[in-house]
């Protein structure tokens, strides 16, 4: 097939024949036994024969999975590029939404297009640290949690509700050190302010961190204990934080029980993914979409670090905020977050509640493209409107549950949730995207900007014309 021709939908619907055609019986037995991912993943991943069936396919359904998107990639970035006038967010937190709920319920509604990584290429070096039958369970988990979205790939919407695209899966050399500098950057910022004292670079903390061989030693010298956070869901007291990381996957991989080893790594690896989250999102226009108040903890750190550094250059004040979406009589905002995916589908086809689903574009996209000079005296605005848009926008919903207006079968009544929407944005003038220190014209000075990789300089030449500034969206349920 001529790449040059094929349609969106029908990438996305060839992607789905590849990942069913090796997954699509236990996707089937997950079906018809009203089973989670979860559990069908442990079920089989207990079973010698399918492990055996499993590992054995393992090189060669990777090869075809990559094979397909060394196609396919390109094409698919300038379909999500092409999507104007649409607020396109892009998830991002974990290596695919999870399980428990589908992203598209909980955000369909409020954006255009979710869109979402490929799990597999996410994996692909990360199983290698497991043995066989972890290697089932993770593929079986992944393949049936991304085959429940196959039905949201609809050819008749204007607008598709999800889109599945890799991550490069092979960087060049300095693209990874890159993204590694700026880590080691942020790292060292952060953990400025959480001992409270300085380190001339990220192996001046590692020599510092090495010290801190128990929980004493590392406790005895934190002096902001707030920004010790390893799981915000998991309880906020310091030594529970302790505690759990220690229990936790970095300890794990690490393969210690150093406590001040850990929390470095932790925190290189999240400030990492954070800044990669950044630049990735930008290379697609989008928006990122966080539904992990862990991931959520660190991109406001990250850009607020980035902040501090223009607003002395530039001397402005106020260029980043976060702000939570409530009702003002409530410590909650009720919203449309538990959307079957089959009313999602008929509520687009129909365009229904398309003044709803338009609050958070126009706020988003207007905050983005604010201008610094003004910022700090537009957003408090900007935000007001969305808040008091929301407002009318749960009357609206009360007002419909009233009168039954149901789709696919479904009550409107039914989709009502409560929890946090929360919006955070930066105002720069000109884009950045989270390269601590590396800015563009006033900041980023003729030594630095040549030690940018190419595919950086590519961006920001790209993104010079588009001004957008650094935007993002949570999305968070209550427990």
């Amino acid at each position: 097939m001529n790449t040059q021709y094929i349609s969106l939908n029908d990438i996305q619907n060839e992607y789905f024949l590849l990942v069913k055609k090796e997954f699509g019986q236990y996707y089937q037995y997950m079906r018809s036994h009203n089973l989670t991912p979860h559990e069908v993943g442990y079920h089989f991943s207990e079973e010698k024969d399918t492990i055996k069936i499993i590992t054995n396919k393992i090189p060669q359904f990777f090869e075809s999975i990559s094979t397909f998107w060394e196609k396919y990639r390109n094409l698919t970035i300038q379909y999500i590029r092409n999507q104007e006038d649409s607020l396109v967010t892009s998830f991002n937190g974990d290596f695919f939404p999870s399980y428990k709920e589908n992203i598209a319920s909980k955000c369909g509604v409020y954006t255009d297009t979710i869109v979402l990584p490929d799990p597999f290429i996410r994996i692909k070096e990360y199983i290698k640290t497991h043995d066989n039958q972890g290697k089932v369970y993770k593929l079986i988990l992944y393949s049936t949690n991304l085959l429940q979205y196959e039905e949201l790939v609809q050819p008749e919407l204007k607008r598709p509700i999800i889109i599945i695209i890799p991550d490069e899966e092979d960087l060049e050399k300095e693209d990874r050190t890159f993204y590694s500098t700026l880590g080691k950057n942020d790292s060292t910022i952060h953990a400025k302010l959480v001992f409270g004292q300085d380190f001339d670079s990220f192996d001046d903390l590692l020599i510092f961190t090495n010290t801190l061989d128990s929980k004493e030693k590392f406790i005895s010298k934190i002096k902001d204990s707030s920004k010790v956070l390893f799981d915000i869901e998991h309880e906020r007291k310091l030594i529970k934080q302790i505690n759990y990381a220690l229990d936790g996957e970095t300890a794990q991989l690490l393969k210690t029980k150093h406590i001040g080893k850990i929390f470095t790594m932790h925190l290189l690896g999240r400030m990492i993914a954070t800044n990669k989250m950044l630049i990735e999102s930008r290379k697609l226009q989008a928006t990122p979409i966080i539904d992990a108040p862990t991931s959520w903890k660190y991109l406001n750190w990250k850009l607020k670090y980035d902040v501090n550094n223009i607003e002395k250059e530039l001397s402005l004040t106020n260029l980043h905020m976060t702000r939570a979406i409530q009702n003002l009589s409530k410590n909650e905002m009720q919203w449309l977050g538990n959307v079957p995916v089959k009313s999602l589908i008929e509520l687009r086809k129909t365009e229904a509640l398309d003044e709803i689903r338009s609050i958070l574009s126009i706020g988003v996209n207007k905050m983005a493209r604010e201008n610094p000079t003004n910022f700090y005296r537009t957003s408090d605005k900007v935000f007001d409107n969305i808040n008091l848009a929301f407002i009318e926008h749960e009357k609206k919903i009360k007002e419909l549950s009233l009168k039954k207006w149901r789709f696919a079968g479904n009550d409107i009544g039914s989709w009502l949730v409560a929890g946090a929407v929360e919006i955070t944005a930066v105002a720069t003038g000109t884009p950045i995207w989270g390269l601590a220190s590396f800015f563009v014209n006033q900041v980023l000075d003729t030594p630095k900007l040549k030690e940018l990789p190419l595919s950086i300089k590519k961006l920001i030449e790209d993104s010079r014309e588009l001004r957008l500034s650094p935007t993002g969206i949570l999305f968070n349920l209550s427990k």
